[in-house]
């Protein structure tokens, strides 16, 4: 059994590699398109089917189109690949250009994948023939149990807000009842949702089975599957609002309010999937916004937790909603998506979208009065831009210009790294501030040898504090060097000397609630927009 704790760190992996002759083999995909004809969905004299794929000369962007030279509904293309002489996979889908669909077609499910090795390769298949299924990862009970007792010693040894919410009788409670789930069998989706909702119950913003830290084995079978909706969605008090259709069907649209999925009420979904949603405290609008879908980075929450909880039979979905422009209900039927078929389809629609972090920085100036920022996240550790210089340069020209008012846009931003509000901050003061200090605490010093083999870190120094931390009481730890002081700051040479107006939302948790929380307090600058998604009471980074 793989044993994976909620709270898990970022493993890095480094190898070498040498060249590989490369050599042609040919791929000769045969399309049967015969059942799209007779249903009258494709039809030969207008239509085209193509092959998108991974690998040169194919593209996820543009087709590579097959011919049938006898009308026999069979299309076919010869695909040279020159691949490397010990072999390589190549990921592919085909995709139908037919004249009464508004979109092309994308096959659903998942990519196929072709091991392309010794000699050339016939691909013969039906058009959306479905990939064979993958058998389900079982994990014994007693193993499960085990790791659940790692799990929860390794809470109890070192998170620190572990009883900020719970209080030793009721984390034993919670315990307890994690244990009367597992079963004598338990799938691994059914395992992860267990430890899933476990750590929710804890109620911090940074503890969670972590999408990004799970194997790869892990995440290719829970998380990687074709069974995400074909859209993407805002959450406006419990109301799910389609921002981008990927939809084949032309009845779900921009716009439009989906009000159940194959029979459940949107309302009720989102109640049951914010209990395994992670936020500080009751913050509930946190873990709301944590449910929207807006197709940026590799995994969202919704993604991962709606196919688990409500799985789809056959990766179909019945959506039923209303068309908010002329007032009418509709049904539409939709296969899932993976969100890599999905992200293609967007792009495909709606052109190019933000792919990176920095694609989240903007700058402009709207008008003569007013400057236009946007800081779409503080995760500087994945910017190539130079963070630092977009600050010196966006308040250069505003003070250039004379702007008179900036909007200072936060939304979306769950925070990242301090610095960048240690940065900011004097290009918008007026004058200087003292900020009382944030007391810093850890619940150890040194992780104990048993816990070792089950936790990974980028900084091997998280492992033994040794005597950079000093005990403050009650069994917490704070570090020698940590300031008591108040955190002086000074208007910067360039400040900006206008207003500012920071637009703020329930994503704002850790580095941007309390940025957003010191702007209001000394009177930097005024907040508007939805509550924010913090909890005063504190954040555990």
């Amino acid at each position: 059994m793989n044993r994976s704790l909620p709270v898990l760190f970022v493993l890095l992996l480094f190898g070498t590699g040498c060249s590989e002759t490369t050599v042609d083999r040919t791929v000769t995909f045969r399309i049967d398109m015969q059942e799209q004809i007779a249903d009258g969905s494709f039809d030969p004299a207008t239509d085209a089917v193509s092959v998108r794929g991974s690998k040169t000369p194919l593209s996820w962007e543009s087709n590579v189109p097959a011919i049938d030279t006898d009308a026999d509904g069979i299309y076919e293309t010869d695909i040279v690949f020159a691949v490397a002489s010990s072999g390589e996979t190549v990921d592919y889908k085909f995709v139908a250009n037919a004249t009464n669909q508004r979109y092309n077609e994308w096959e659903s499910g998942t990519d196929r994948t072709i091991a392309i090795k010794d000699g050339d390769l016939v691909v013969a298949r039906a058009f959306n023939e479905p990939p064979p299924a993958a058998r389900p990862t079982l994990v014994e009970k007693t193993a499960l149990l085990a790791d659940i007792d790692i799990m929860v010693r390794a809470f109890q040894e070192l998170h620190p807000g572990l009883y900020r919410y719970h209080d030793e009788a009721s984390l034993v409670a919670t315990v307890d009842d994690l244990k009367r789930e597992v079963e004598d069998e338990t799938d691994l989706r059914t395992a992860y949702l267990l430890i899933s909702r476990f750590a929710a119950t804890i109620k911090c913003s940074h503890t969670y089975a972590n999408f990004w830290n799970q194997r790869n084995s892990i995440q290719k079978e829970l998380f990687e599957t074709a069974d995400k909706v074909p859209f993407t969605f805002r959450i406006i008090g419990k109301r799910m609002i389609v921002t981008e259709s990927a939809a084949n069907s032309g009845k779900l649209t921009n716009g439009d309010e989906i009000t159940s999925i194959n029979g459940s009420a949107v309302t009720d979904i989102l109640d049951s999937l914010a209990t395994y949603v992670k936020a500080d405290g009751s913050n509930d609008a946190k873990r709301l916004y944590d449910l929207q879908i807006t197709g940026f980075g590799e995994f969202e929450a919704f993604d991962v937790y709606f196919p688990l909880v409500f799985p789809p039979a056959g990766q179909q979905y019945v959506f039923e909603g209303t068309d908010l422009t002329t007032g009418e209900q509709f049904v539409a039927e939709e296969a899932g998506v993976t969100r890599k078929d999905r992200e293609r389809r967007l792009t495909e629609r709606y052109g190019n979208r933000a792919t990176s972090v920095d694609d989240l920085w903007t700058f402009e100036i709207l008008n003569p009065t007013t400057g236009y920022m946007r800081l779409g996240s503080f995760v500087t550790w994945k910017m190539e831009m130079n963070w630092k210089k977009f600050f010196k340069e966006s308040f250069t020209e505003l003070n250039r210009q004379g702007v008179g008012n900036l909007i200072l846009d936060l939304r979306g931003n769950e925070g990242g790294d301090d610095e960048v509000s240690l940065e900011l901050m004097p290009y918008l003061l007026k004058q200087g501030i003292d900020i009382d200090p944030r007391r810093q605490l850890l619940r150890y010093v040194k992780v104990p040898d048993d816990l070792v083999p089950y936790a990974n870190t980028w900084d091997d120094s998280f492992f033994d504090r040794g005597k950079s931390v000093v005990p403050v009481g009650d069994g917490f730890y704070t570090f020698r060097n940590g300031s008591i002081e108040p955190l002086s700051l000074r208007p910067a040479r360039n400040a900006f000397k206008g207003n500012v107006y920071v637009l703020v939302d329930a994503a704002n948790s850790s580095a941007t609630f309390y940025l957003g929380q010191v702007m209001q307090e000394y009177g930097v600058a005024t907040l508007v927009g939805q509550e924010t998604g913090g909890n005063l009471r504190g954040s555990t980074a």
